[in-house]
């Protein structure tokens, strides 16, 4: 039988109803995030530079807010999640319904040239079951990981997830989420000392997010595991510095960050990782450089939304699937009697387009 002490039955009390209510609280919030998720894959151009990847993260930070009130009233993240599989590799951004329009905004703008396509089911699809898993952290306070080596690092991460065997996935996971300054830093420190006191991420002009990251191996063998588990820890790693070095969790068991992976859970109390948005950029996995890496795309296509006055009347052509609308495209009588330039490569649907535009003239 526990007995407590009068002296402390109250905050004890107190403490644990507390608790309670922050973690109901932080499960309706979640619960009810994941419900208006919606997912989009990023094709980026090739020679997309991690400044432009730092540009699209610094315009998502203005969307995102940080918990406050003691985690009473919980910040919704944004997640991207970079998965390896043996046909090849995928990078997918996981946003709040209502946050899209917002985020396909910063990626017009700061990420020039990179198709954007929709997948209906992904938020709730059942993907393979990890069994290896890890999470990642940092010191809030410390100094800066190398973004110099951004580049590098980008292509090291992506290189990481290929190549895979049948039935094997490796997936990289990222939940964004917004931040502030300490308030102990302000309380105990003169104010012309402050930025020195916060430390070097704090006291630069950069966006600065709280997130976490989770690696998941999914494979037969427990040694190809851990080889594949290895290796996409080793990419995470490639922005270290004195003093600014991305560690693993090491007291979370592998099963549990399974699970968080697997289910999108936010943590209700302290976020493990604390970066700029420069920093970020490098592990993110959307730049690749110049030259092409196994498992992406050779060449991506822009996708560009459809013009805002189209004839309602003549030869349907087809229907855009730019994210957002969903509108036929189609061409006046008077416009097929002047000339018509199709161009594309092998595959593209050039014939395809002429026949459909010859079939309803010959009908009549």
């Amino acid at each position: 039988m526990i007995v407590v002490d009068r002296v402390w039955f109250w905050p004890v009390l107190i403490l644990a109803g507390w608790l309670l209510l922050v973690s109901i609280v932080h499960s309706a919030a979640s619960w009810w995030w994941q419900r208006t998720l919606v997912a989009y894959r990023l094709d980026t151009p090739a020679r997309t530079s991690p400044v432009e990847v730092a540009a699209w993260v610094g315009a998502l930070r203005s969307l995102l807010r940080p918990t406050r009130a003691g985690g009473l009233v919980p910040g919704w993240p944004i997640g991207v999640e970079i998965t390896g599989t043996h046909s090849g590799i995928e990078r997918v951004v996981v946003v709040p319904r209502r946050w899209w329009p917002d985020v396909q905004a910063a990626v017009t703008a700061t990420l020039p040239g990179t198709r954007v396509t929709e997948l209906p089911g992904y938020p709730r699809a059942r993907f393979a079951r990890c069994r290896l898993a890890g999470e990642a952290r940092n010191r809030a306070g410390g100094n800066m990981l190398a973004t110099q080596r951004a580049q590098e690092a980008s292509r090291y991460l992506l290189a990481a997830l290929q190549p895979l065997g049948p039935g094997e996935m490796v997936r990289v996971q990222w939940l964004l989420s917004g931040a502030r300054a300490p308030r102990a830093a302000f309380r105990t420190t003169p104010p012309a000392d402050v930025r020195r006191a916060l430390g070097p991420r704090w006291s630069g002009t950069d966006p600065v997010l709280h997130g976490v990251c989770r690696v998941g191996v999914a494979a037969g063998s427990w040694r190809r595991r851990r080889n594949l588990f290895r290796r996409a820890w080793s990419a995470l790693r490639g922005l270290n510095t004195p003093g600014a070095v991305v560690r693993r969790r090491w007291w979370l068991p592998s099963l549990l960050v399974a699970h968080r992976l697997r289910r999108r859970r936010t943590p209700w109390w302290r976020w493990p990782l604390t970066v700029t948005n420069r920093e970020v950029a490098g592990l993110l996995g959307l730049t690749t450089g110049a030259s092409g890496l196994p498992g992406l795309p050779a060449g991506v296509t822009r996708s560009l939304p459809p013009p805002v006055r189209l004839p309602r009347t003549g030869v349907v052509l087809g229907e855009s699937t730019y994210p957002g609308t969903r509108t036929l495209l189609r061409l006046r009588a008077e416009d097929r009697l002047r000339h018509v330039w199709a161009v594309g490569p092998t595959g593209v649907g050039k014939s395809t387009l002429l026949g459909n535009m010859i079939i309803p003239g010959a009908r009549g």
